[in-house]
């Protein structure tokens, strides 16, 4: 592709994505007087100092369609990079499944805090972008208004997490998945700090110079295996354009394997 019909698609997926947030106003409904849904995390005064341990918590949301009132949950910091932020992101996780803003019920959800976008809208356009576009698993997301023990933290982005579930990424891992299956379905993510708190093969596998985290289901060390040549079975077939190297997860034989 050259630099010229690179720039025009980029083009057209702005466009795409600017019409569809600004459909997203565009109805009898709304009057151009409605405001961000506020949503208030009470600790009880306990600090959130890392992406591990999860403090107790309650929300509320304040919202012209969908309110309630001190729900039991617990948050978390979240993110790489964005977590040495200043303005910090979180997960949160409720007791219940919960359904935030019509986006479906699950239990965790995730709040962007965009700080490094002085923009904000980055990821709110790719998601609507992937909504216009019509694509599969395309991610809710929802600004609000975020009060932290009653401090106000300015709009947050809140959204789906990623994770295998009927109202999230329907791919159909059975509940009852114990990492037997030699062929099954899962989420991967590119982590490149995935060294630093997991065993290669096991909780992670590299593919040239790169890491990949099994981030939904849960993985026996043989099923990363299997993932890590399917895998590597989709870069061969980039490269190459043959795509039936995608269809058997066991294709890429283990000297092409040490090469990707």
């Amino acid at each position: 592709m050259n630099q010229t019909a690179f720039r025009l698609g980029l083009a057209l997926l702005f466009v795409i994505s600017l019409a569809a947030v600004l459909g997203a106003h565009d109805s009898p409904e709304y009057s151009g007087e409605d405001k961000l849904p506020d949503m208030r995390i009470d600790t009880n005064g306990a600090e959130i100092i890392d992406k591990d341990a999860y403090v107790p918590c309650t929300v509320s949301v304040d919202s012209s369609e969908d309110s309630f009132t001190d729900a039991s949950a617990e948050i978390k910091g979240r993110g790489n990079s964005t977590w040495g932020q200043p303005k910090k992101p979180y997960t949160l996780r409720f007791d219940q499944k919960t359904d935030l803003f019509g986006n479906g019920y699950a239990k965790t959800w995730v709040l962007l805090a965009n700080y490094l976008d002085k923009s904000m809208i980055r990821n709110y356009l790719a998601f609507s972008a992937a909504e216009a576009l019509e694509l599969d698993y395309t991610t809710s997301a929802q600004f609000v208004n975020l009060y932290l023990n009653g401090e106000y933290l300015g709009v947050y982005l809140v959204a789906e997490k990623i994770q295998i579930g009927k109202d999230r990424v329907d791919i159909g891992v059975p509940d009852d998945f114990l990492g037997n299956a030699e062929d099954f379905s899962f989420i991967l993510e590119m982590d490149s700090h995935a060294a630093e708190s997991g065993e290669e093969d096991a909780d992670f596998f590299t593919l040239g110079g790169r890491y990949y985290v099994i981030k939904d289901p849960d993985c026996t060390p043989g099923q990363v295996e299997t993932a890590k040549r399917f895998t590597a079975g989709v870069w061969e077939a980039i490269g190459s354009g043959d795509w039936e190297k995608t269809k058997n997860r066991d294709v890429i034989p283990d000297d092409i394997l040490q090469q990707i």
